[in-house]
């Protein structure tokens, strides 16, 4: 049996109260339907984008597209030349000089690979870890605080692990105990690193990682974690968001919920100075400033189709093209909104 079977499966069993932050990647990626043509359906599930400062790279179904940083838009997309009998991209990520990726193959195996120039027709994909990910499957790839985060578990699901790269060649250990649940989220303070999985959160240098214990967040269902300009944020899925200054008091928003049910909270990002989240299957909210007491649906958002998207994560490249967001959703495509110079859009435009 193919392990795109086991992933679903062990979703299907293990995530059924929440469908959110922790398989995001994998239930996603397990009802991906690969693509064959140049151009963007409105019903991919988009992975990961990511840039090199010149180019975007956007992982779906079993394709990697790429175009300039520079499109406002609207832009056809091509596609880099992948390894022979890619079933997904499962994950993506660029660092240093070169574009990372994990592949499901039609033959049931998973391979981690990076390319130094992958918009070129005559592209090489070369195994990345030297051995240190061989019979794993990667869950997630995340370029945080200079170092590059790598999620991974064995094929059926267990024993997920967290290591990292400071150059993209020798990879370390996080220190991580092997979790039960996957490690989904990272980010960085300086040089102090945190990461959550479904019930945990951890801290510390990058190679020197312990569980984080914080009486105002235990027994959470988490969903992503971000640090920005001093403030910590976590989001869980019983529809609330924390920010800390110090990690020590956490300030909780108003719980969020629709339809008698808690929202689904995913990742962060921070856009024009105003901190977004992600959720599950109800779009996405917005803290102008940062403040969680302002946690709201942005306007005009409820009378979109984007009120019921499954909003995977955000993409926006703040040096070469800062006034061009991207939204990545779950079987709903790609989304771009644009700064005209004094607000951001009212509404996201589907690619």
């Amino acid at each position: 049996m193919k392990k795109i079977s086991i992933i679903l499966f062990l979703v299907i069993i293990l995530f059924t109260a929440c469908e959110q932050a922790e398989h995001s990647v994998f239930w996603a990626v397990a009802n991906a339907v690969p693509e064959v043509d140049n151009s963007l359906n409105n019903f991919l599930t988009v992975v990961s984008m990511v840039d090199d400062g010149s180019n975007f790279y956007l992982a779906a179904g079993n394709q990697i597209y790429y175009r300039v940083v520079s499109a406002t838009g609207g832009e056809p997309w091509s596609t880099v030349i992948l390894p022979p009998s890619v079933e997904v991209v499962t994950a993506m990520e660029f660092f240093g000089t070169s574009l990372y990726a994990s592949f499901l193959f039609h033959n049931g195996s998973h391979g981690f690979y990076y390319n130094s120039t992958p918009t070129q027709p005559t592209n090489t994909w070369l195994a990345a870890g030297g051995g240190t990910f061989t019979g794993k499957q990667i869950v997630r790839l995340k370029v945080s605080g200079g170092s590059m985060a790598v999620s991974f578990c064995d094929y059926n699901g267990t024993n997920n692990q967290l290591y990292f790269t400071n150059d993209g060649t020798s990879f370390f250990d996080s220190t991580i105990p092997a979790e039960t649940h996957p490690i989904t989220d990272v980010t960085n303070a300086g040089a102090v690193f945190w990461a959550i999985t479904r019930y945990k959160i951890f801290s510390g240098a990058n190679n020197s990682m312990s569980e984080y214990s914080n009486a105002q967040l235990a027994g959470q269902s988490y969903g992503g974690i971000f640090y920005s300009t001093g403030t910590y944020y976590v989001s869980n899925q019983s529809g609330v968001v924390y920010s800390s200054l110090d990690t020590g008091t956490w300030t909780a928003s108003a719980q969020k919920v629709i339809n008698q049910k808690a929202v689904c909270f995913t990742e962060f990002a921070e856009i024009g100075g105003n901190v977004l989240v992600g959720t599950n299957k109800a779009g996405y909210y917005e803290m102008p400033g940062g403040a969680v007491a302002d946690l709201g649906i942005p306007p005009n958002l409820s009378f979109s189709k984007l009120s019921y998207a499954w909003v995977i994560r955000f993409c926006i490249d703040t040096v070469a093209n800062p006034d061009v967001a991207y939204m990545l959703t779950a079987q709903g495509g790609l989304y771009s909104n644009t700064y005209d110079g004094s607000a951001w859009g009212a509404d996201w435009t589907h690619e």
